[in-house]
């Protein structure tokens, strides 16, 4: 590659790719010299560069994370998402499930052991979201059905509460009473959403409501028929 070293023992690094003859010419004390070439070429493959790219560096918790990898030169893809977890994908998708500044780390390689390393700079910051649990006393009875809701929410700072009963029926409480009336089955749902921009929406069971009035009366009328037989 056009370097020489006048040296016992040479260490050197190859800034470019491809095939090299290296050779060794020795000299003694009395002028005479021998030349000598290395039988095994040495072969020098192209490093891989590693890089990738996010959306966004601030996410929720337990929402979906995309890592586009935009590295040139490599086969392999080696991920360490900063929370003890791993992946080979080459463009994964990652939840992290708590809150907090996680440093990611890509590890990129080739067929020929060749690898690179990068390092995130800057963390990728995950907000607490609102962790959702909520019951219902009843789930079926006739109109007019008195139903309580409640609610428990890690993660609630300065949070706000949706419920969305169907009918067009919505509450904004904690932890509501309703009345249900119209008869039909209503499909409950809960979002609460944080300080931090985060919400969470849970599905409830379905509460049926039957109809508290009798159907309407039916007139049933009987007449006598006669036959004569001759």
């Amino acid at each position: 590659d056009g370097y020489s070293a006048i040296t016992t023992d040479a260490s050197h690094t190859f800034n470019d790719t491809g095939t090299f003859i290296v050779t060794l010419v020795t000299h003694d004390t009395a002028g005479c010299s021998s030349y000598f070439e290395l039988p095994q070429r040495v072969k020098i493959h192209a490093t891989p560069v590693a890089d990738f790219s996010l959306p966004s560096a601030t996410g929720c918790m337990n929402n979906a994370y995309n890592f586009i990898n935009t590295s040139t030169g490599a086969d392999n893809a080696w991920w360490d998402f900063g929370d003890g977890s791993t992946s080979t994908d080459l463009n994964p998708s990652h939840i992290y499930q708590a809150p907090g500044n996680y440093y990611p780390t890509l590890i990129v390689s080739t067929q020929f052991g060749c690898s690179d390393t990068m390092h995130l700079s800057i963390p990728v910051q995950i907000l607490a979201t609102p962790q959702v649990t909520a019951t219902e006393t009843v789930t079926q009875g006739c109109s007019p059905l008195l139903t309580s809701f409640a609610s428990n929410v890690l993660f609630a700072d300065n949070a706000t509460w949706f419920w969305d009963f169907g009918f067009g029926l919505t509450s904004t409480q904690q932890n509501p009473t309703m009345t249900l009336t119209s008869p039909g089955i209503y499909n409950v749902t809960l979002t609460v959403t944080n300080a931090n921009g985060c919400g969470t929406m849970v599905n409830l069971p379905s509460i049926e409501v039957f109809d508290s009035l009798p159907p309407p009366e039916s007139k049933i009328r009987s007449e006598e028929h006669t036959s004569e037989l001759q």
